[in-house]
């Protein structure tokens, strides 16, 4: 064998047993078991945070930071991931189950090439990362800092306070650069290929799936409706006859040329024409009078909606054309969820916008607004839309260009069950006291009557969505978005952001 591999290749080989292939691989050469984990188990070295441990071996950037400040320290490993370097982050590494402070300090010492604590006036005062910072400054050239806030070299010891720190307060991207710059002038090695680097950012950033296997049932903002089969059309005296704008409060009807139509008998006092009332079954007419049936029954079921808004107490804006209710003080109206459970929302509310000395309060009020429509089958469903309507604390609407701001902030943490919630809320509230999850908006009396569902359509998914793991997605873009603005610099790449 050895004379046919030399003869052919060239190699001079030597054969050595299993005991002495055992020997050199826990002693001189016990490297290479951690540079072969697809072939040597677990058993045969040590891992701390999902990384192995040996004294040889130090090629690790380690970003190391509190709670506060997870958020820029994510960003940073990204960024470092995709530029190809080899990243440990403590608050993305697995370390369930081991004393994470004792994770930490080990791969300090026995791993880590570049050390880069992140500091800010929330972090900087933590005394498991102070003790590990003065570890890692004891090696001079080991350690570069990251500040996010403004700090002084006065709050650190001798050894710290030495050392020159990425400035991100001041500039993501310069500090950035800087970060990067003292990698490559330290002769620190990039493992990751291109690819490899950013498909470990992207992860990172999309590490735990939103959806669970398991039914969940999902409801919608629209809601069935019972219509009458037959349509009143009054003929008035003339086309130039006026009617009272109040009579709409109580009365739905629309108004075409010389004919007025309504579900309902007309109250007494219109100006109509002598003669019994044309009365016609809708569905059997396309169009009738010149007026198309789907676009009055439309209309009809409408204005029935604004008769029942009035009854309820709510106020219309001519300025915005929607309903509000004008709760001088916050109030909280009970009504019954789809889940069967009594509770109160609200409708009503006052904010702040600015601070200190430039603090002002608004109100705001939530309005119906509606949507009617037909199916392929012909049933009338109605679609409601929340409207949010700002003004001062004394009832003024706000300019144009004040409004879209501080309507965002009225909503920003609104998310699916807020708006369910305000939506079944508001269904009820307008079909009355005493109204519950299986009531009826009515308008009208007997066979005339419009009828809406205040239960809103539903379905059964086969999947669901997971609301805690949403909420960390939410959470981590919003301390993202928060850190970014305290420290007043230009923020992340956005452009590099999504190329990686």
């Amino acid at each position: 064998m050895r004379l046919e591999i030399d003869r052919k290749y060239g190699w001079s080989v030597e054969f050595y047993d299993v005991e002495r292939i055992r020997v050199l691989l826990t002693g001189p050469l016990k490297e290479l078991v951690s540079k072969h984990p697809s072939i040597f188990v677990s058993p045969w070295f040590e891992r701390r945070g999902g990384e192995l441990i040996t004294h040889e071996q130090r090629d690790l950037i380690l970003i190391d930071h509190t709670t506060a400040d997870h958020a820029f320290a994510s960003w940073l490993f990204r960024k470092l991931c995709a530029a190809g370097y080899l990243v440990w982050c403590y608050g993305l590494a697995p370390l369930a189950g081991e004393n994470a402070d004792m994770s930490v300090r080990t791969l300090m010492r026995r791993r880590a090439a570049r050390y880069l604590p992140v500091l800010s006036t929330l972090s900087v005062g933590d005394p498991n990362l102070r003790s590990r910072m003065s570890i890692a400054a004891s090696e001079e050239g080991r350690t570069l800092p990251c500040w996010m806030s403004d700090l002084s070299a006065c709050e650190f010891d001798a050894l710290l306070a030495a050392i020159t720190p990425a400035r991100f307060d001041l500039s993501w991207p310069t500090a950035l650069a800087m970060v990067e710059t003292q990698l490559v002038n330290g002769g620190i090695a990039k493992p990751l290929d291109v690819e490899t680097g950013r498909r470990i950012a992207l992860s990172a950033y999309t590490r735990e799936t939103l959806l669970l296997e398991r039914p969940e049932r999902v409801y919608s903002n629209v809601f069935a409706v019972k219509v009458p089969v037959a349509v009143y059309a009054y003929e008035l005296e003339n086309e130039d006859s006026i009617i009272d704008e109040t009579i709409a409060e109580k009365w739905a009807y629309v108004r075409r040329g010389n004919f007025l139509f309504s579900f309902l008998e007309a109250p007494v006092g219109l100006p109509l024409a002598s003669g019994r009332p044309h009365q016609y079954a809708w569905r059997h007419y396309k169009s009738h009078l010149g007026v198309k049936s789907q676009d009055l029954i439309k209309m009809l079921v409408k204005r029935s909606m604004f008769v029942a808004c009035y009854r309820a107490g709510f106020n219309w804006c001519k300025n915005r054309h929607t309903f509000y209710l004008d709760e001088k003080e916050q109030a909280r109206h009970g009504y019954q969820h789809v889940d069967k459970v009594y509770t109160h929302v609200s409708f009503t509310g006052q904010r702040s916008w600015d601070s200190g000395d430039y603090s002002t309060k608004y109100r705001y009020q939530l309005g119906p607004v509606f949507r009617v429509s037909f199916d392929e089958e012909g049933t009338v469903w109605v679609m409601l839309r929340l409207y949010v309507r700002v003004t001062d604390c004394d009832g003024k609407l706000l300019d144009v260009k004040l409004i879209p701001a501080r309507r965002k902030r009225v909503t920003k943490s609104w998310w699916n069950r807020q708006w369910l919630q305000r939506t079944v809320g508001m269904m009820q509230f307008i079909a009355g006291d005493g109204a519950d999850i299986t009531s009826h908006i009515v308008v009208g009396n007997g066979k005339q009557a419009v009828a809406v569902e205040v239960s809103p359509l539903s379905w059964e998914c086969p999947v669901s969505i997971d609301v805690e793991a949403l909420d960390r997605v939410g959470d981590f873009q919003s301390e993202l978005a928060a850190v970014r603005d305290i420290a007043g610099s230009p923020g992340p790449d956005l452009e590099a952001e999504s190329d990686a």
